[in-house]
């Protein structure tokens, strides 16, 4: 028996907020999603189902782009500090415009705090090495971590002369 227009547009719901319920989510995140259901269940639904879905998880206010990127970047600076450059390249990924990006990005605190964080959890690992090899291991790890050169600097600087003295 074939799957009605609105029997598929009830399960994919149901199926929605189950998906939205664990975290934020982007829109695009919420469509790949989708699509990647009705393929494994071998079900077939025009572009309007989902466009359809997306739209109403928007007005029940389960999808907001803005809000997701809003939280992204917060659980980026409070639990794996990464830098800027970084956050907004994943943000990107996730499917969020360039716009909402740039302005939720710019409202992040700064760098230099973020690198200070994530430098503070990762020098004791360093302790084994000479000095000049815990300041590359440090530089790196930090440059992995989305960070500029200048931030990286003058954090591995201010920590090594603390260390060091």
């Amino acid at each position: 028996m074939e799957d009605t227009h609105s029997q598929i547009y009830e399960r994919l719901m149901g199926r929605s907020i189950r998906f939205l319920s664990y975290r934020p989510r982007s829109q695009r995140e919420l469509r790949d999603f989708l699509a990647r259901t009705l393929k494994k269940s071998h079900t077939y639904a025009d572009a309007a189902v989902i466009a359809n879905i997306v739209a109403r998880m928007g007005e029940l206010g389960y999808l907001d782009d803005h809000k997701f990127a809003l939280w992204w970047l917060d659980q980026r600076q409070s639990f794996k500090p990464k830098g800027t450059r970084l956050v907004a390249l994943e943000l990107l990924g996730k499917g969020v415009s360039r716009e909402i990006v740039e302005e939720v990005v710019g409202k992040g605190t700064s760098d230099y705090i973020g690198a200070k964080a994530a430098l503070k959890r990762k020098l004791s690992s360093f302790l084994s090495y000479t000095p000049d090899v815990q300041k590359k291991k440090a530089y790196e790890f930090l440059y992995r971590r989305g960070f500029d050169s200048p931030t990286i600097s003058r954090v591995v600087d201010e920590s090594f002369k603390k260390v060091l003295k």
